[in-house]
């Protein structure tokens, strides 16, 4: 399955192949970013502890390459396969905007019961987020593009900055850093003693929490600007063209990395407490964010383009990319190993592991998936959850077990 999967992305299947590919990989980002800290980093206790050199390596990784990156990639890869789908869907012969209304709702539904477990689940957000784009779909290609600059550079966010800064005495940035910080420390404590039970009290209370967050942070903007990217990349079919630049990538790959750090350099050198109620500085920092998300996505496909052009790494491009076919189930049973991993009612490793060694770890636990998923598509069509989420699709079940004429 491996070798004939790596070899077509090589071949007409390359389109399909390599966003397969890209999901696997971002799987590898996000699980790597959330078992860092398990975010509570943000508390000064743990952000100030210095656990080692390779943990001081994990952590500039983390941020200089992993932390949010890879979700915006997630975002990107979404959007694409979005428009794919919508190809894809015509054959059916039925509504296209129902079957995409139903998979949003069951994509809620998933990612609601997720939340209960995992407080920073995402696929609520991208089943609010797919109703737009249901409809922006039929946009022409200029207001698409039009459209993604606005909200990847965060402009809704801006202006409500803008307004905010002239309405307001007490800053919003202010009361939602106090707010997350006591969410923190009360995640700490659930991490550290709590049980199951503590830890679903805990995520329903940070719901508030979270909507301040998106709101403040710009987070959903960017997140539909990113899906509109992907569906715009996906019509034009710019990725096709990738394997023109075959010579080419592993320069674009080193000049990008260079540029990201800069980035982040700079951004670490505004995001000081003296310009905390400074409105350009925080402008200047939305900018920032949007030229390190184009340029991180950028990478990263490049990245994964170059794996198929090496024989070495073709055969690791088959495993990133069945892994990426059911990535909906992998990014959940990333959680369930992390709360069994880390939290207190599992094995309870958060206070015993560092940084670093929850990078091997969460590289260990990608590696399984990757072989587990290899595995299952031997004799499944599809994941777990993606075939629970086509059911609720298409309001009917399909055949699960592969045929032997299908191996």
């Amino acid at each position: 399955m491996v070798a004939k999967i790596a070899e077509e992305g090589r071949g007409s299947g390359e389109r399909v192949i390599l966003i397969d590919a890209l999901r696997g990989f971002a799987l590898y980002g996000i699980i790597l970013c959330h078992y860092n800290h398990w975010d509570c980093a943000y508390i000064e206790s743990i952000s100030h502890k210095d656990y080692g050199l390779i943990s001081r390596i994990t952590e500039h990784l983390n941020i200089y390459f992993i932390n949010y990156k890879f979700y915006i990639l997630f975002s990107f890869i979404f959007g694409y396969s979005f428009y794919l789908q919508s190809v894809s869907f015509k054959k059916y012969n039925k509504d296209i905007d129902l079957l995409f209304i139903r998979r949003a709702f069951f994509l809620f539904l998933i990612g609601a019961l997720h939340f209960l477990f995992w407080y920073s689940d995402i696929l609520f957000v991208y089943g609010i987020l797919m109703l737009p784009l249901i409809y922006l779909r039929r946009l022409s290609n200029k207001y698409l593009l039009i459209l993604g600059l606005l909200l990847t550079l965060d402009v809704p966010t801006m202006l409500l900055n803008i307004y905010h800064w002239y309405h307001t005495v007490v800053s919003h940035t202010q009361v939602s850093a106090v707010a997350g910080n006591s969410k923190m420390e009360q995640l700490y404590m659930v991490v550290t003693g709590g049980n199951i039970m503590d830890n679903i009290r805990f995520n329903i209370s940070f719901i508030h929490t979270r909507i301040q967050f998106e709101e403040w942070d710009g987070s959903f903007f960017m997140i539909l600007g990113f899906f509109v990217f992907g569906m715009l990349a996906a019509r034009t079919g710019i990725l096709l063209k990738i394997n023109a630049l075959k010579g080419k990538l592993k320069y674009i790959i080193v000049v990008n990395i260079l540029v990201l750090i800069l980035l982040q350099l700079l951004t670490q050198h505004i995001d000081v407490p003296a310009n905390e109620n400074n409105l350009k500085i925080k402008l200047l920092g939305f900018i920032l964010v949007f030229f390190q998300s184009i340029i991180s996505v950028a990478t990263s496909i490049s990245f994964v383009a170059m794996l198929f052009n090496h024989r070495l790494t073709l055969k690791l491009t088959g495993y990133l990319a069945v892994t990426g076919k059911m990535a909906l189930t992998n990014y959940l049973f990333q959680t369930v190993a992390g709360l069994f991993l880390f939290f207190h009612f599992g094995l309870g490793l958060y206070n015993v592991t560092t940084p670093g060694q929850n990078f091997f770890l969460a590289t260990g636990v990608f590696i399984l998936q990757m072989i587990f998923s290899h595995v299952w598509f031997r004799y499944f069509k599809y994941g777990l959850v993606e075939w629970l989420l086509r059911a609720g699709t298409f309001w009917e079940f399909a055949d699960l077990r592969r045929k032997p004429t299908d191996l």
